[in-house]
């Protein structure tokens, strides 16, 4: 569970990078406005203790193991389960991630009461080709990546705000706000690739076999989730 309700948040903030690399976005920026905006994520102000970790892994049941054969996941066996995350949880769970491929550090989850989300994190931008490979992605999505960021730009800050749902691993995102290195990101850009943004989300999903998300949905501070995850995990470890 650790793995994939977190994938699914930082999907979000993973392909609002991508989608924006697919822009061009990056060449309509001036190089010395990234490379001289802090490295650091905007602090939402979240803390949690070992005890948050504890309790979360109680919750979820699943069985992690580490490999060192293959940086592609393995996922065995399904079960049923309806689980209640608040933002201490889901950002202990985002913050604990020691997958080899994972691509963002330093993250944060906070929900309000509205059921809106904020999520900030370190992009690491040497991971997210690899990353999406390890998910199943398109080796052109890949090439993209690869061409597009800019070489030094290794690492650099994301912050994402908006809502979210999954009904039966359809997901629908809306964007409010998404900054990258600090710039925030135009609305319409973000608007004309809600469905491209949608689509490579549910993509991440279905490469989890054995996960079903009946329902996902945030309110009252919390993520919750009805359905199906994988019973055990195997990731290449750090």
């Amino acid at each position: 569970m650790k793995v994939h309700l977190t994938k699914f948040i930082f999907s979000i903030l993973v392909l609002g990078t991508i989608i924006i690399l697919v822009g061009g976005y990056f060449n309509l920026i001036p190089k010395a406005a990234l490379f001289m905006g802090t490295n650091k994520p905007k602090d939402l102000s979240v803390r949690f203790s070992d005890q948050t970790i504890n309790n979360i892994k109680k919750k979820s049941g699943i069985i992690s193991s580490a490999t060192s054969a293959t940086a592609v996941p393995t996922y065995i066996g399904s079960k049923e389960l309806e689980i209640s995350l608040d933002s201490q949880e889901l950002t202990a769970w985002a913050r604990n991630r020691g997958w080899e491929s994972y691509p963002v550090s330093n993250a944060q989850i906070k929900i309000s009461n509205n059921g809106s989300i904020e999520a900030s994190a370190t992009v690491l931008g040497s991971k997210l080709s690899d990353w999406i490979t390890a998910t199943g992605g398109k080796a052109s999505i890949v090439d993209m990546v690869k061409s597009k960021i800019p070489v030094k730009l290794k690492d650099f800050p994301v912050y994402f705000k908006g809502t979210a749902s999954v009904t039966n691993n359809q997901v629908s995102i809306y964007f409010d706000k998404l900054q990258i290195s600090n710039i925030p990101i135009p609305m319409s850009l973000l608007n004309d690739n809600k469905e491209a943004v949608d689509n490579f989300v549910e993509e991440r999903i279905d490469f989890v076999a054995g996960l079903y998300i009946k329902k996902l949905y945030f309110e009252n501070g919390k993520m919750n989730f009805v359905g199906t995850v994988p019973e055990k995990e195997i990731i290449l470890i750090r």
